[in-house]
Parts: structure tokens; C-alpha cells; sequence
């Protein structure tokens, strides 16, 4: 990350932010921990850890789902946020327009304006000619567009991401992804995303926040300092990945 950069007053704030759940025999769960870092304007940052580390419980503080038990958690009041989820949990009762229009129909927007924003998602998402089918007419990956499109036609400033890929094809995901970096740049959007692959938030991130093993905390912060397109063929990316690889799951624990 520059320096100009480092010294702008964050969007997010995360200051010993911690997440405990009762599980059985009123034994407590420690989901995540201390988690301090902040995100300053049009960065694009990943968290990554191991499974069970508290990644999308973090995730979901941010965006207000959750509280915290400890800690402080921050975002600038003047900020739009939206979240993309795992699984598109897209409406099925609505079509691929009223989808896309539901955030905005919340709001009490205009209908020009509605019109507007949801024409503008189905070009830029490939959504054309599905307007009015209904999710189950739909694959998986045009699910996931359809739920891309809803969280960006409400114009956010902050997007939440939390492992928006994962349950796609290699190929329908590495187009996602070069549509969600498209947002980001163009529209000069803030997003925080959780990740389960060190590839993908080595091509897409600025910095990538990695979490121990549970209960998650912050073990290391990597900038990644590679230009943008990002080469995911090149040696410096691939330490990079090797990198945060050995970070997230340690070369001896690997093995045991």
C-alpha cells in the first residue's frame, strides 16, 4: 500500500474486534479475536485462513449482521455498503429484474431510477435476455451474477464479499472476478473480501489479511505489490502465493 495511502483516514475500522459463540455444556467458542486492521479508500483487501477461523463471522460484523462481544468496529457513516454472499441468495420468488431491483425498491427509489440501474447490471453482468426468468431457470453461475448485480445497482461505496467464487466453475469464476475487479476500478469502490483461495486474493488484492488457525487472528498482513493486471503466471506472483500459502497452513503442520 503507498504511503499517500497509509496516511488517508480509513472507511473501516477494526479495533480488537472479537466474536464468541456458547456452544455445548455452556463451553464458550471463540470464533475470532483482536482483529485490528483498517481499510482506506478504494483499497481492495482479502482475508484468508484456514477453515473454522472466523473469516465470514468477521465479515459479517462489518456489514452489521453480527455484533461484537469485544472490541470496536468502525465504517464511515457518509458509506454505502452492500455484501455479495457465498451462495448468491437471490430471491426465488422474484425474477432476474426484481432481484436486481430489490435493494433500490427498499430504498423507495424512482422507477427511472430503478430502470436505470437495473439495465446498467444486466449489461455489465451478462444478464441480458433473462430479465424475467426466475432463479431455478437459471445456472449456478448466472445466480451469482444476478446476486453481483443486486449488491452493485444500489451504487455502494464499501462491497462486502464473502467467498463470492467458491461454489463456481474455474472458468465462471475468473470471469466474475474480472468483472468484480472491473467495479472496483472504475467506480472507485472500497471492498473487503473473504477468501479460502491465496491465488485469488493474490490476483484481486492490495493487502491480504491472513488468520491463525481458530480462534482467527491476525498472523500476518501482506501487501501485495504487484502491478495491475495482475500476472498469475509469474514468479513474483507465485511467492507471493507460496508466501501466504506457508502463512495460512505451515509447512510442518502441512505434512502432520
Amino acid at each position: 500500500m503507498s504511503q499517500s495511502r497509509a496516511l488517508t483516514t480509513p472507511l473501516i475500522s477494526s479495533q480488537g474486534v472479537s466474536k464468541y459463540f456458547h456452544g455445548a455444556h455452556n463451553k464458550t467458542i471463540v470464533a475470532c479475536e483482536d482483529i485490528t486492521f483498517d481499510v482506506a479508500p478504494h483499497e481492495f483487501v482479502c482475508i484468508v485462513g484456514p477453515s473454522g477461523c472466523g473469516k465470514s463471522t468477521f465479515l459479517r460484523i462489518v456489514a452489521a449482521l453480527m455484533k461484537p462481544d469485544m472490541g470496536h468496529l468502525e465504517i464511515d457513516p457518509s458509506q454505502r455498503l452492500s455484501m455479495i454472499f457465498q451462495n448468491a441468495a437471490v430471491f426465488p420468488w422474484l425474477t432476474v429484474h426484481d432481484n436486481i431491483a430489490f435493494g433500490l425498491t427498499m430504498q423507495g427509489a424512482s422507477p427511472a431510477t430503478i430502470k436505470k440501474a437495473v439495465a446498467t447490471q444486466i449489461k455489465n453482468m451478462g444478464l441480458e435476455h433473462t430479465e424475467g426468468q426466475h432463479p431455478k431457470e437459471l445456472s449456478g453461475g448466472m445466480k451469482q451474477r444476478v446476486g453481483i448485480a443486486r449488491a452493485l445497482a444500489v451504487n455502494p461505496d464499501i462491497l462486502l464479499l464473502d467467498e463470492p467464487f467458491s461454489a463456481l466453475d474455474a472458468f465462471t469464476a475468473e470471469r466474475l472476478r474480472q468483472d468484480v475487479l472491473a467495479s472496483w476500478e472504475s467506480e472507485k469502490r472500497t471492498m473487503l473480501m473473504v477468501t479460502h483461495l491465496v491465488e485469488e486474493a493474490v490476483e484481486m488484492a492490495d493487502r491480504v489479511i491472513v488468520l491463525t488457525k481458530h480462534p482467527g487472528r491476525i498472523k500476518a498482513i501482506v501487501p501485495i505489490d504487484l502491478p495491475r493486471p495482475r500476472n498469475t503466471r509469474s514468479a513474483a506472483f507465485y511467492k507471493l502465493v507460496d508466501h501466504i500459502r506457508e502463512l495460512v497452513i505451515p509447512e510442518h503442520e502441512a505434512h502432520t
